[in-house]
């Protein structure tokens, strides 16, 4: 059984075997794996084009960095005016949110557990 160590580890000596195999042409990426020490899989995919899990685009998150800055402000400005925040008035805000920004102008619905997750 082969160990792997850490993913910082690993992501790094998936970047050296895929500059070894660079310029092959079919590549055994069986034997490459055994001798770099890595997960047949992951070299596979990441030989195939597929990005590293620190590179990948974020996933299960609808708002951008500007939008959550927006329902952020939006918490203390209704302490202020004496009413706080529930969840539904913050759900139905991220929704109208999501809506300015949507190319048709209504977004998928968020889904009954988005805020409490």
């Amino acid at each position: 059984m082969t160990f792997y160590r850490n993913y910082a580890q690993i992501k790094e000596r998936i970047t050296f075997a895929l500059a070894v195999i660079n310029g092959i042409e079919n590549p055994n990426i069986a034997a490459v794996a055994r001798d770099f020490a890595v997960p047949y899989n992951q070299l596979l995919k990441r030989y195939k084009g597929r990005n590293s899990r620190s590179t990948r685009p974020i996933t299960n998150s609808r708002l951008n960095a500007a939008q959550k800055a927006t329902v952020k402000a939006y918490i203390p400005r209704c302490d202020k005016l004496g009413m706080p925040a529930l969840i539904p008035q913050l759900k139905n805000a991220m929704q109208y949110i999501l809506d300015l920004t949507h190319p048709n102008s209504l977004a998928p619905p968020l889904g009954k557990d988005f805020i409490t997750r």
